[in-house]
């Protein structure tokens, strides 16, 4: 009986592995996952120096990891049962109260964060007379530290950010420090449960705080057409697979456009429309990341030229700007490189610095502000 039952479990066993194994040869491959929001290994190239070098096999391996059959629903079934063990992190991204998701920050690594204040430093000493201005977003867990899980260790963002802004002290730059404000609208919409970013809310606030330093009046919601889009699953969630998220929904705002451009060629509007219906719904703001993005305002009382070096914190706020200012001339430095020929060839009413913490601190591409 012994035998019988030892027979039966292996050739369960094997006929599991041979059914996996044929569904994994009938299954198409895919190439991209819209649960995890982004490509996925394909077969690699076979050859014998790769295969002698073991490049091969480690391409393989993550090949068949990522097409393996039933791939999403073995990595729902992980976030399951590590909720179901109470754990509060999955793949560096913490699990908050109120169904807010954060990413993990108990340790910060200050080398790159110094090299790039210094380069930002740099630039504003080049271009002393541009009329330039900083901001350095917080991101949420600084902001909403009550929907923290208790006892967490992190960093002290709010205090970091200080201590990067006295580093400029005497510099000729103005200090759009929106912290404050952020904290007094900590308790409405800023910042995704399910992404990094903030919301249209939270853009709004920085907007609203740096037209009052120009002495600009800000335009004010209610005076702009919104739509809404909601099932929006952010990067958050596309690294945790949180099986009880709560999508969140994006705000965006109808504005006026004469021309804009990407890299020189000619796109349709502020907003990529097509990826509202995508997995990465904010996509759409500016058409994504791109190096230079010159729009055209044709919204009535637009007045000025502004230069704005952003990461994708940016994207949802330079639709606002378009508001005021006739030209918005939008640099991503991760796509750009050639900074000292686009302030040689424009004059500029204002230029404004905006990065997110995170970025700031980790970003490799700033010290083309001066080089």
């Amino acid at each position: 009986m012994k035998n019988v039952t030892k027979y039966l479990l292996t050739g369960f066993f094997a006929l599991c592995i041979w059914g996996l194994f044929l569904a994994d040869m009938l299954v198409p491959t895919r190439a991209f996952s819209e649960l995890e929001n982004r490509p996925l290994a394909q077969v690699p190239a076979f050859s014998a120096r790769a295969l002698f070098q073991n490049a091969y096999t480690l391409k393989y391996e993550e090949y068949v990891n990522d097409q393996f059959v039933g791939r999403d629903s073995w990595i729902t079934l992980k976030s399951l049962g590590e909720s179901a063990l109470g754990k509060l992190e999955n793949n560096g991204v913490i699990y908050g109260k109120q169904n807010q998701l954060f990413e993990e920050a108990s340790t910060l690594d200050d080398r790159q964060l110094n090299k790039n204040v210094g380069y930002i430093q740099e630039f504003i000493q080049q271009y002393s007379n541009r009329n330039i201005a900083l901001t350095i977003i917080p991101n949420s867990y600084a902001i909403l530290e009550e929907l923290l899980p208790e006892g967490l260790p992190v960093i002290d963002q709010k205090g970091i950010i200080q201590e990067q802004y006295a580093r400029f002290a005497g510099e000729p730059v103005v200090i759009c420090d929106i912290t404050p404000t952020m904290l007094g609208h900590k308790d409405e919409y800023i910042y995704y449960r399910t992404d990094h970013h903030w919301t249209t809310q939270g853009a709004y606030l920085a907007y609203r705080e740096y037209m009052e330093i120009l002495g600009r009046k800000p335009v004010s919601l209610d005076q702009l057409s919104a739509h809404e889009v909601g099932d929006f699953y952010g990067t958050y969630y596309s690294k945790a697979k949180k099986w009880d998220a709560v999508p969140d929904v994006i705000t965006w705002y109808d504005v006026e456009t004469n021309g804009v451009t990407i890299d020189g060629k000619a796109v349709e509007g502020l907003y990529d429309h097509s990826m509202w219906e995508q997995r990465d719904k904010y996509k759409a703001f500016l058409h994504g990341n791109n190096g230079l993005m010159v729009i055209e305002s044709g919204e009535e009382g637009a007045q000025g030229r502004i230069l704005v070096f952003k990461d994708s914190y940016g994207n949802s706020l330079v639709p606002f700007l378009v508001k005021n200012f006739k030209e918005v001339h939008v640099v991503d430095l991760r796509y750009f490189n050639d900074v000292a020929s686009l302030l040689e060839e424009n004059s500029y009413d204002a230029i404004w610095v905006l990065y997110n913490f995170s970025s700031l601190a980790t970003d490799q591409n700033l010290y083309k502000l001066v080089h």
